[in-house]
């Protein structure tokens, strides 16, 4: 009886963890052989190993550092773009080698010129040193960690206050922010990945990419991981708020992309903006509706109803000029997104699809491009597939920031209330 009872136990475990082992926000892909699901390390596609094209062997990539510090490639640019495998880099360039920096960020060739790349200008902000208690983050100016991206891969050491005096009025600024389980040096060549997605299909304006880097990292297993995660994504939002209203009170023109819990980052830094609190929690200066705002949000892991009127993000919409949504159906990951609130009736905006919006500040209705895009990613609960298969992510968020303009309705507003810090740390 008692040897029944235990192996009852054990089945009812083993059920359990596989339900709930898919709920976190991590790389996720079906088994082709088997249909099951493998949680993928991202770690793993940092992976100093890669298969050498033509003959399935695996090979170390190595790095090589000239006197002068400078990246030694085989290519005619060492701009910093990133291939993730020896196949990508042959079919960009087939005479070129790969080459490895020191902490994955991984320069190797492109056909877009040196000239081309001193129109750009690439910063990682981080917020990884700071608090994601909201009652204690310092929002007069968050000591954000700040370095550039110099043409030839290399990270150069600056500061918050070189980025905020670099701000030119009218230039465009492009924020990425990437999803869950995503160490710093993964941060930084997702987001590379991402301008390597889209450069060839942009307008010749002169643009800043910023990578916001937010303290992602696996803090645990499965759920808990998740859940931990949700709640940090509040900090972050005003952290990356505080940050945006610099680039709104010099006019510029914005775009931001957010995958997974970087995309509720962006809409909650957007909610901030517009005055909403997140947390209990919401900045300290007076805040701005119609800051026009282009944003493109992929397997967005945040309610679908959160960016409805007197909902957690309602303010969103205030600040928004157009919004991108790809979404899909079969999300292995995003199905499971109720089990974060214990509501059933919750489902994410990545997995459902577009559903009511918030009005725009003049009152008129979000403009709304939704891409469903479950029969190209099927169920999974990875970013690169939105960009290399038919959902073509890489065109629409090139046409989402070449369509990026200047406020031209901003309204500076005063808080009407002060929120109240809740001090539990529960999320």
């Amino acid at each position: 009886m008692l040897t029944t009872l235990t192996r009852t136990i054990g089945a009812i475990v083993c059920m359990l963890s596989n339900v709930t082992g898919p709920s976190i926000y991590n790389e996720v892909e079906p088994t082709e052989a088997t249909g099951s699901h493998q949680l993928v390390d991202e770690s793993q596609l940092a992976s100093p190993m890669a298969t050498v094209v033509g003959t399935g062997r695996k090979q170390p990539l190595t790095y090589t550092i000239a006197a002068d510090n400078s990246v030694g490639t085989s290519c005619e640019t060492s701009f910093p773009i990133v291939c993730t495998s020896v196949e990508e880099n042959h079919a960009a360039h087939p005479t070129c080698n790969l080459c490895q920096l020191p902490h994955a960020v991984m320069p190797t060739c492109n056909t877009m010129s040196d000239q081309a790349c001193s129109k750009h200008r690439f910063w990682v902000v981080s917020s990884r040193r700071l608090t994601w208690n909201t009652c204690q983050a310092d929002l007069e100016k968050p000591a954000l960690s700040v370095s550039r991206l110099a043409c030839n891969g290399m990270t150069q050491p600056s500061s918050i206050n070189e980025y905020l005096q670099s701000i030119q009025p009218n230039r465009r600024v492009v924020f990425y922010v990437h999803g869950n389980r995503t160490s710093a040096p993964n941060a930084t060549r997702y987001g590379l990945n991402f301008f390597q997605r889209v450069h060839s299909q942009l307008d010749d304006r002169p643009t800043d990419w910023v990578i916001f880097s937010w303290p992602s990292a696996q803090a645990g297993y499965l759920l808990k991981d998740a859940r931990e995660k949700a709640f940090r994504t509040d900090a972050q939002g005003l952290y990356l708020a505080w940050l945006v209203r610099n680039h709104v009170q010099q006019s510029s023109s914005i775009a931001m992309v957010g995958y997974s819990f970087g995309a509720r980052v962006v809409s909650g830094s957007l909610h901030a903006l517009g005055g909403g609190s997140l947390g209990n929690r919401s900045l300290n200066e007076p805040y701005f509706h119609g800051a026009d705002i282009s944003a493109g949000l992929v397997a967005a892991a945040f309610d679908a109803d959160w960016m409805q009127p007197n909902r957690y993000h309602g303010y969103t919409t205030k600040n928004l000029r157009t919004l991108t949504l790809l979404y899909n159906h079969r999300d292995v990951a995003l199905r499971n997104h109720w089990r974060l609130s214990r509501e059933r009736s919750s489902e994410a905006l990545g997995f459902s699809g577009p559903r009511r919006f918030g009005l725009r500040v003049d009152g008129t209705r979000l403009p709304v491009k939704a891409l469903n895009c479950t029969a190209s990613v099927r169920a999974r609960h990875a970013e690169r597939f939105y960009y290399d298969r038919a959902c073509s992510a890489g065109r629409q968020m090139a046409n989402l920031i070449n369509n990026s303009r200047p406020p031209c309705q901003l309204q500076l507003k005063t808080p009407s209330h002060d929120a109240i810090c809740e001090t539990s740390l529960v999320p």
